[in-house]
């Protein structure tokens, strides 16, 4: 599958290579998230989604994710107001992961160095989000141990854009814990030659059906 790697660069023609992570609905949900008043967003004929930061849940009516999470702030509309009656809620953090996947297209946010450290601050429940095949490997080697981001997708053996777009919706659902935000040249080096030997051994499949194994006890309670 090819991978859209971003948005045109202003008058230039180009793919834009990063994201602002701070514009548009994922700025504003994360910023929401972090209050106590319920709103809903809107884009006019796309749609909206209505979160509680303080029950942490959230509904969405959205028919064009790519175009909601792309639009500009000034775009779209928030208001105080509560979810609308007989709808089933979800989790905040699934709405962010939302809004993060949909936001990348395959970008990293702009604040975030590309060999930054991280590692899984716990299993998302992959079923019930936007996901590609590989994030089930990724999950598990960021379980296993840290690694910076673009080594990450060396290990499984992915391109940078599905990386960028697992960190983007991990990160903003609140799965990802940063290590190493901003590394220097000699962490970057250190932190590669310790992972050059594992890039030549990637995970077994051993590895990774336990992991998984592990995943499916913990959603289905065993």
């Amino acid at each position: 599958m090819q991978h859209e790697i971003g948005g045109l660069s202003g008058g230039t023609g180009q793919i834009a290579a990063v994201f602002d992570a701070d514009d548009g609905a994922l700025g504003l949900v994360t910023r929401a998230a972090g209050g106590r008043e319920a709103v809903s967003l809107a884009l006019d004929g796309v749609g909206e989604v209505w979160l509680d930061p303080v029950l942490k849940r959230a509904v969405a009516r959205v028919d064009d994710w790519t175009a909601f999470c792309t639009a500009p702030a000034a775009r779209l509309r928030m208001r105080p107001s509560g979810a609308p009656a007989g709808v089933a809620q979800r989790e905040l953090s699934e709405l962010l992961w939302m809004l993060g996947y949909h936001s990348s297209r395959g970008r990293l946010p702009v604040s975030i160095n590309r060999h930054a450290v991280i590692r899984l601050a716990h299993w998302p429940n992959l079923s019930r989000l936007p996901r590609t095949p590989d994030m089930y490997r990724l999950c598990a080697l960021l379980a296993r141990r840290p690694s910076s981001i673009h080594l990450a997708g060396r290990l499984v053996g992915v391109d940078d854009a599905q990386v960028f777009q697992f960190f983007s919706a991990a990160h903003a659902g609140g799965a990802i814990e940063m290590i190493t935000r901003d590394p220097s040249l000699s962490q970057v080096q250190a932190h590669a030659q310790a992972d050059e030997a594992d890039v030549a051994r990637p995970l077994s499949e051993t590895s990774v059906t336990s992991m998984l194994k592990q995943l499916w006890n913990k959603m289905t309670g065993r």
